[in-house]
This record gives structure tokens, sequence and C-alpha cells, in this order.
């Protein structure tokens, strides 16, 4: 059984967001990476389809430090379909996630401290991402 177009249905039925998320890409050439210069950084964002569900963790961030992941009440939890990220994007240390408003200006960005699958039938059918905000 395939639930995952049922999954992202229901993802597009709860949305759309007040802020579209995106994926964010960022790679670095040249420079030195021992002192953190780099020549050239460049930025690609994709906008995730379908748009994730996400919330601020708030006091739910004790019982999840209390299992090991090491958050705090201003991380927000993403729920995105496989769909839209996969397990080896996830596992990038280039990757992060930012909002932006209607108009595409940025308002949001965040870096990924951990993620979780949600698996069905041995597939991994969504992920809990776990982000702190960088910028606002």
């Amino acid at each position: 059984m395939n639930l995952q177009p049922i999954i992202d249905q229901a993802l597009r039925f709860v949305g759309p967001p007040v802020l579209n998320t995106y994926k964010r890409l960022t790679t670095s050439t040249g420079g030195d990476a021992l002192t953190g210069r780099y020549g050239s950084v460049t930025t690609a964002d994709t906008l995730l389809d379908p748009q994730p569900i996400y919330r601020q963790l708030g006091k739910d961030a004790e019982v999840l430090n209390a299992v090991g992941l090491a958050v705090s009440g201003t991380t927000y939890e993403f729920l995105v379909s496989s769909t839209a990220l996969s397990d080896v994007e996830l596992a990038q240390k280039n990757l992060s996630l930012v909002q932006k408003d209607a108009a595409g200006t940025q308002v949001l960005a965040f870096k990924i401290v951990g993620f979780t699958p949600v698996q069905g039938f041995g597939k991994n059918l969504t992920f809990k991402i776990f982000a702190d905000v960088v910028t606002r």
C-alpha cells in the first residue's frame, strides 16, 4: 500500500502556511576552511512541495531533551513529506531551511539540529525536523 500520496494530500489540505518554507543548499568555493573565510558563497533555495507543517516546541522541548535530543523552547519542529526532502539531503551539513513571505522576502532562517523519520510499511513517509532560528 502506498501511503505517500495520501500523506502529501493531507499536508496540502492543512496549508497553505502564512510563510513558505524552502530548503537552502549553500555551496562555498575557494577561501580558507581553517579560518572560516570563503572566497565565494552561493545559495540555492527550492520551495518544498508539499509545504510542511511547523510549530515552535515551547515546553515540549523538555520531553525531547529527556530522550537525548538537544533542543530548546525556541526550536521549531517541521513535519516534512519524504517527497519534499530525503534522508540523504537532510544528512548534508550545508542544508538549512528558510521561510519567506508572499513577496519572496526571507523572514526566518533555520539551522537543522536533528531529524527523525516517520515510517510506514518499511518506507520513510515523513520526517520530523528540529531546527533553531539563526536569523529573523
